[in-house]
């Protein structure tokens, strides 16, 4: 088996394994929002291994994203309530708006996300940020969760 056969079969597995624990965490069945969406992002930097993941909702009025958890595994902390104007960011809203997924190795350098090299970079310490973004459309909550791995 070669070598990039065996760390997607890996891969998957980790991934399995964090959705079974995800399905049996009492707090994702609760009620209890705030506990579910800071179990979710703990489970997705550990699973994706990235410093930071995070869940943003989008206002229905689609004019404001608000953090709802920040959760920074470095630290093992979390923090929320960061608020973005959507009128800020342009480029960024309009190609959610065009695909539900973005990628972009390249942060600062991508043109649907170099809007945020200052607020997502600079505070980071790096000049280089993967994350991985995606919205559901509007009248299906509109989240926005991200992961982001800091590259130097």
């Amino acid at each position: 088996m070669t070598d990039a056969v065996e760390r997607r079969e890996a891969r998957l597995r980790a991934q399995n394994q964090a959705m079974t624990v995800l399905a049996t965490k009492k707090s994702l069945h609760d009620g209890d929002m705030d506990a579910a969406v800071r179990v979710v992002t703990e489970t997705a930097a550990d699973i994706l291994k990235v410093s930071r993941s995070s869940i943003w909702l989008l206002s229905e009025d689609g004019t404001t994203l608000t953090c709802m958890d920040l959760y920074e595994s470095a630290k093992r902390t979390h923090s929320s309530g960061t608020h973005l104007k959507t009128a800020d960011y342009p480029a960024y809203f309009h190609a959610l708006d065009q695909a539900p997924v973005l990628a972009a190795r390249d942060a600062q350098t991508d043109s649907r996300t170099r809007e945020f090299a200052d607020l997502c970079l600079a505070p980071l310490g790096s000049r280089r940020l993967e994350c991985l973004d995606s919205a559901r459309r509007p009248g299906s909550g509109r989240d926005v969760p991200g992961a982001y791995r800091r590259t130097p």
